[in-house]
């Protein structure tokens, strides 16, 4: 009867030592809740792999221009070398339609600003107010892009193109004809006529390189049809047929317009 009491005695014990040593090794909740979590190596961001190599580019930033009447429009630039693109987009549309391309020449090397127009996106004022006359200030906004671009860039700007879709197309050439660095425009979709901001005089103008990109089934088809014989300058078309897209809408049906686009500035 002693042996087996000793016995029983014996077993407790051990069972009581396991139980402590499980105590031990488990941490409590309020330890856990304490306890710093396991910092993750730091990640890519989104935007990595369009950070250009050293001295070619750098990576987005949000900034904020002030128009010649005190609009603010909302813009993302793209620090890079003497070569810049400023991307202007269509009506209802923001700067947002560039992200990919803006980033693709960033890492080429090129400077690049976006902006929303006044009345779009994040820029103030709602373009669903506006009257023919409110559109007219849009065109040297181009030009507040511009001299953020002049202002701020570490390397001095050389040369600029400008890329417009739609409204943004007749923007271009507009603002494009009274600025020297402006090089070469490229407008897709551009038309006779925006909410009176009408390019034919300007583009009579501007003796220096456009591009001309549009649906044959567009309703701004015909329109570009009669501007490609419009002032001294090279005039190169794009034309797609079978297709009714407009402006930057064009790039969807065509992956090949981004490229086609470069190598017009490159040229």
């Amino acid at each position: 009867m002693r042996k087996i009491a000793i016995l029983i005695f014996f077993v407790l014990f051990i069972s009581l030592l396991g139980c402590a040593g499980n105590e031990v090794s488990k941490p409590s909740a309020k330890a856990l809740a304490e306890s710093p979590a396991d910092e993750a190596p730091e990640s890519a961001s989104a935007d990595s792999k369009y950070v250009a190599a050293e001295g070619t580019g750098g990576k987005a930033k949000a900034v904020k221009l002030v128009a010649d009447d005190s609009v603010n429009l909302e813009a993302t630039y793209y620090p890079g070398k003497e070569n810049a693109v400023i991307f202007l987009h269509m009506m209802n549309r923001d700067r947002h339609d560039w992200d990919s391309f803006a980033k693709k020449l960033n890492t080429m090397g090129y400077t690049v600003i976006s902006f929303d127009l006044r009345g779009h996106g994040d820029s103030d004022l709602n373009w669903m107010d506006f009257e023919d006359v409110d559109y007219k200030p849009m065109v040297s906004d181009v030009g507040v892009a511009a001299q953020y671009l002049y202002d701020n860039n570490k390397v001095n700007i050389d040369r600029v193109y400008i890329v417009g879709a739609s409204i943004g197309a007749n923007l271009a050439v507009m603002y494009g004809v009274t600025d020297a660095k402006v090089k070469k425009v490229v407008m897709l979709s551009p038309g006779n006529d925006y909410h009176g901001i009408n390019p034919l005089g300007a583009l009579g103008k501007f003796s220096r390189p456009a591009l001309l990109v549009y649906s044959k089934r567009d309703r701004t088809a015909a329109d570009v049809l009669a501007m490609k014989q419009i002032g001294k300058g090279e005039r190169e078309v794009i034309a797609y047929d079978m297709s009714t897209a407009h402006g930057t809408d064009m790039f969807a049906e065509h992956p090949d317009l981004e490229q086609k686009i470069i190598e017009f500035m490159q040229g």
